[in-house]
């Protein structure tokens, strides 16, 4: 069997934080501490952290005692618990707060969900829960071939949004089934305070094309960001990818139809990817991806280091970009997602060597071990560099996603090995959940 799970973090350590270990881990001299913790239970890796009014809420696994598998679980603030129990694997991949203090979650599953039940390969769920940890409701992406929600958003009226990807037929709750163009095509949901279906998107062509992020504007409106391949039409203007290559999207759509307002590419010339996208209280839209070439991405010319680089992009309201940076090694590097936090940008992902940002000629720092997570804040105005950190020991570690809680960042990710007092992993044993704390520099 396996279960789905929404516990209880404990408000310590600030509002809705864990206490952090005694001491920091710290490789960047101009930015403070970056606290760790290892989140209570015995968690597997943590794959989505939402910051809210009330504290944090992180979403991962967690051994399920009565089967084999490990149980999908959520933590949030004030009690907020639930568990469900299905018959194959199931994951949560991402996670909002909601205005009454619930949540909102987000991901995939392969037979039975409670009430749902995948068609094919493995379908896709959203649930919304109240603060107490009642389900509000539950709605699942059923397709004849495959189905993915990768990432969720809660709506001021206490809805959703969702999106991710999907093969072949799709049927959401007694929404018109949609038919994927190719492969895969990214798909927009807009889910009522009730669960119902206000509208539904399919975005994509004849290549594989897939949603990756999305983000409520302060007007209501739905960002959605992601990538394709191909030729596609976002419903505003058709893009074609270079060389047929994969190129990233955003795309801004109007809250109330999901008609699309207007869509930009970013594209370098060779497998391109927007990860994630966060919306300022000033309207502006931050995005972060990979590129691996030298070429013009979102209009301005850029250059890898090396493998994979992470890129973060800010647009305005309408469409305009405002600017670009790279940050990037000389291998390959990941990016686990962006997130507003006040008036910087911060980028979370991991690398293998030396980092870079932006073109300087020196790095920021390198790895303790194989592989270190790090978190980049960026001036929302300018792309100025605000600070940056390393979290790592001599093993391989990694942050999976990204969040702003208050005047602090929230990330979660992955240790090898246990914490030692100073919250540095040990590098070998086996792999530990960390919730990380940074307070930006002022």
């Amino acid at each position: 069997m396996f279960a789905f799970a929404l516990l209880s973090v404990g408000a310590c350590g600030g509002p809705g934080l864990p206490a952090p270990t005694a001491g920091s881990v710290s490789a960047a001299a101009d930015s403070p501490a970056l606290r760790t913790s290892v989140p209570a239970g015995a968690w597997q890796p943590i794959a989505a952290v939402a910051g809210t009014g009330l504290g944090p809420i992180v979403a991962g696994s967690a051994p399920d005692a009565a089967s084999a598998e490990s149980a999908a679980a959520v933590r949030g603030p004030n009690e907020l618990s639930w568990s469900q129990v299905g018959d194959g694997p199931a994951a949560v991949t991402s996670v909002a707060g909601l205005p009454d203090g619930g949540a909102v979650a987000g991901g995939r599953f392969v037979g039975t969900f409670g009430d749902l039940e995948a068609a094919g390969d493995g379908a896709g769920f959203v649930v919304s829960l109240t603060a107490s940890g009642a389900v509000s409701w539950s709605a699942g992406l059923s397709s004849t071939g495959y189905a993915h929600v990768r990432a969720v958003a809660g709506t001021a009226d206490g809805g959703a949004v969702a999106t991710g990807y999907f093969r072949r037929d799709l049927a959401v709750s007694g929404a018109p089934v949609q038919r994927s163009a190719g492969s895969h095509d990214a798909v927009v949901i807009r889910f009522s305070p009730a669960g119902s279906v206000v509208w539904i998107r399919r975005l994509g062509g004849p290549g594989p094309d897939y949603g990756h992020g999305v983000a409520l504007a302060p007007d209501g409106d739905v960002i959605v960001a992601g990538s394709f391949a191909g030729p596609v039409d976002f419903g505003d203007q058709q893009h074609q990818s270079v060389n047929d290559s994969s190129d990233g999207f955003v795309a801004r759509l109007n809250g109330d139809t999901g008609a699309t307002k207007w869509s930009a590419r970013l594209a370098s010339g060779f497998d391109d990817s927007v990860a994630g996208v966060s919306v300022g209280s000033d309207g502006d839209i931050a995005v972060a991806g990979t590129f691996a070439s030298t070429g013009l991405l979102g209009g301005t010319p850029v250059e890898a280091r090396g493998g994979d680089d992470v890129f973060v992009a800010v647009f305005d309201a309408t469409g305009a970009q405002r600017w670009q940076r790279v940050v990037g090694s000389g291998g390959d590097d990941d990016v686990a997602g962006i997130a507003r936090v006040g008036s910087a940008v911060v980028v979370a992902g991991s690398f293998p060597a030396p980092l870079y940002v932006e073109d300087g000629d020196q790095p920021r720092f390198g790895p303790a071990g194989d592989r270190d997570g790090f978190l980049v804040a960026l001036a929302a105005g300018t792309g100025q560099l605000v600070g940056a950190q390393r979290f790592g020991g001599a093993g391989l570690d990694s942050l999976t996603a990204v969040a702003g809680h208050g005047d602090r960042v929230l990330a979660v990710g992955t240790a090898h090995g246990p914490l030692d007092p100073a919250g540095v992993p040990a590098g070998s044993g086996e792999l530990s959940p960390v919730l990380l704390t940074w307070r930006l520099p002022q």
